[in-house]
């Protein structure tokens, strides 16, 4: 059985220990869990599931791959190893071969990893060059990750990069349930919808559903789907990838919203098609990013989409001003023709008073509760390049309203990510991570009484570090995942960051 390659790196400053960093430099080893003592534990080559452990250190694109069959259920002792403890440093496993998928991992607002409750492990999705499926991973200690099934896409649809898909969880009726909206491509552009179930270690799929209306022939640009699946198995969708020719207001490319036919109730899911709920107008031709935040106490689906507004021209949007909302009794029972196009305004908008803006991949959002949504982005610099200072606003349950004290400036490469990522009791607080210049991971912390403070760093290197993306808020374990360029292909590397908010 293949195991992780793990890497321990220091914290600058050691929250947990309390211990000046001098103390620890120096008297820490480097550790290949799961497996002998080599090369790798002094600074040299290690091996890692979906690498090749070769001198020359190039990576084995098929090292590690699963084939379309389910991998036998996992039943080997270290499956079940208890979490490594936080020791005010943190882990950086390198968990599997992305190929040359640089976005293989998706962005902050999007979801690849969830945690199964019945079957008590983390799935991760990703997709690497072998086309037309994503392909899974399963763990149970975040250190040993073991190939599932491959889930294939409908006929001849690829995907062009990790950020054109996303992935829900619910457990329903008691079993393990996730849905997956893929934007793909092939002939023509088409939005598809998976659902598949977790039993008995295994993942088994179903037949993917094309959406209604989300081909329009043409080519949108990277779209940043989002689902969600509510308590009651209530199934939304979110794409750009449709259009509006015949519309009211014709358009292409805008933010549209779907609604599965019927529920998802766990054993059984009737939704054959899904329903065309509306649509809000971003921008005449395109929308780079969308999340849907599932508010359970108040029974609604929350929905946010980057806006350009007028910040740039309808060619190269690339960046936004403001960042739309609705909720979802506003966007409930549309339909292609009924006229419920929306320009949005500034009541529906956030950020619209600081005239500055962001890259389409540089925000997030994390619920701790319905009335207590926060939305973070990096704002670019006057360069348009980089960025450093952050802005925030904060859903009270009625109204957004920006923060008096975002987190503090961070200096890094725009298009790059950013993360919140929140444990499963909320008055722990949540984390923001970002990546720097030097492509080293930052980390900061918000709790309600202390509000944000920097928590910790993990270096960086050479390595080329991007796409940015975390476990989501309320998660059982906190987490963040990104690609690192190797040579001539990405890794996809995770560290665990459950310590910070214990």
């Amino acid at each position: 059985m293949p195991r992780s390659r793990v890497r321990l790196f220091v914290f600058t400053a050691l929250v947990a220990a309390g211990v000046p960093a001098v103390a620890f430099v120096g008297c820490i080893p480097g550790y290949t869990f799961g497996e002998a003592a080599g090369p790798g534990d002094g600074g040299g080559a290690e091996a890692a599931p979906g690498f090749d452990s070769s001198v020359d250190g190039t990576i084995d694109a098929n090292a590690g791959d699963s084939s379309n069959a389910v991998d036998a259920p996992i039943d080997s002792p270290q499956d079940t190893a208890p979490p490594i403890p936080f020791d005010g440093g943190i882990v950086s496993v390198a968990v599997v071969d992305a190929g040359s998928k640089i976005n293989s991992t998706g962005y902050g607002y999007q979801l690849h990893l969830v945690y199964a409750e019945n079957d008590q492990h983390f799935w991760y999705f990703y997709i690497d060059d072998t086309a037309g499926q994503i392909k899974t991973l399963r763990s149970a200690d975040f250190v040993t990750w073991v190939g599932g099934a491959a889930i294939p896409l409908s006929g001849s649809y690829t995907m062009a990069d990790g950020n054109n898909f996303s992935v829900a969880y619910a457990n329903l009726g008691g079993t393990d349930v996730v849905h997956i909206v893929v934007d793909a491509s092939g002939p023509g552009y088409m939005t598809l919808h998976i659902r598949a179930a977790i039993t008995g270690g295994a993942l088994s799929s179903a037949t993917a559903i094309p959406l209604p209306n989300s081909t329009n022939g043409g080519a949108c640009a990277n779209d940043g789907p989002a689902t969600t699946v509510t308590p009651a198995g209530l199934v939304y969708d979110v794409t750009a990838w449709n259009n509006h020719g015949s519309d009211p207001m014709p358009t292409t490319c805008d933010t549209d919203i779907y609604l599965a036919s019927g529920a998802d109730l766990g054993t059984s899911w009737n939704a054959g098609t899904f329903e065309y709920d509306g649509y809000y107008v971003s921008l005449p031709d395109i929308n780079f990013a969308h999340d849907l935040v599932d508010m359970p106490e108040a029974g609604t689906v929350m929905l946010l989409y980057t806006d350009y507004d007028n910040a740039e021209p309808e060619n190269s949007p690339t960046d936004f001003s403001s960042i739309g909302w609705a909720l979802s009794p506003s966007f409930d029972g549309g339909a292609p023709d009924c006229g419920c196009g929306v320009d949005e305004s500034a009541p529906f908008e956030l950020f619209t008073s600081s005239n500055q803006e962001a890259s389409y991949d540089d925000w997030s959002a994390c619920r701790l509760a319905d009335t207590d949504i926060h939305v973070v982005r990096h704002v670019l610099t006057s360069t348009g390049t980089s960025v450093s200072a952050f802005q925030e606003d904060v859903y009270n349950g009625s109204t957004w309203q920006p923060t008096s004290n975002p987190p503090a400036s961070s200096n890094g490469l725009s298009d790059t990510g950013v993360a919140l990522v929140s444990g499963t009791d909320p008055t722990k607080g949540m984390l923001l991570v970002t990546l720097g210049n030097d492509y080293a991971l930052n980390v900061s912390k918000w709790t309600s009484a202390g509000g944000w403070t920097q928590a910790g760093k993990l270096a960086g290197g050479t390595n080329v570090r991007q796409s940015l993306a975390g476990s989501g808020c309320g998660s059982v374990r906190p987490a963040v995942f990104w690609t690192e360029t190797v040579g001539a292909a990405n890794e996809i590397e995770s560290a665990d960051l459950e310590g910070f908010l214990q």
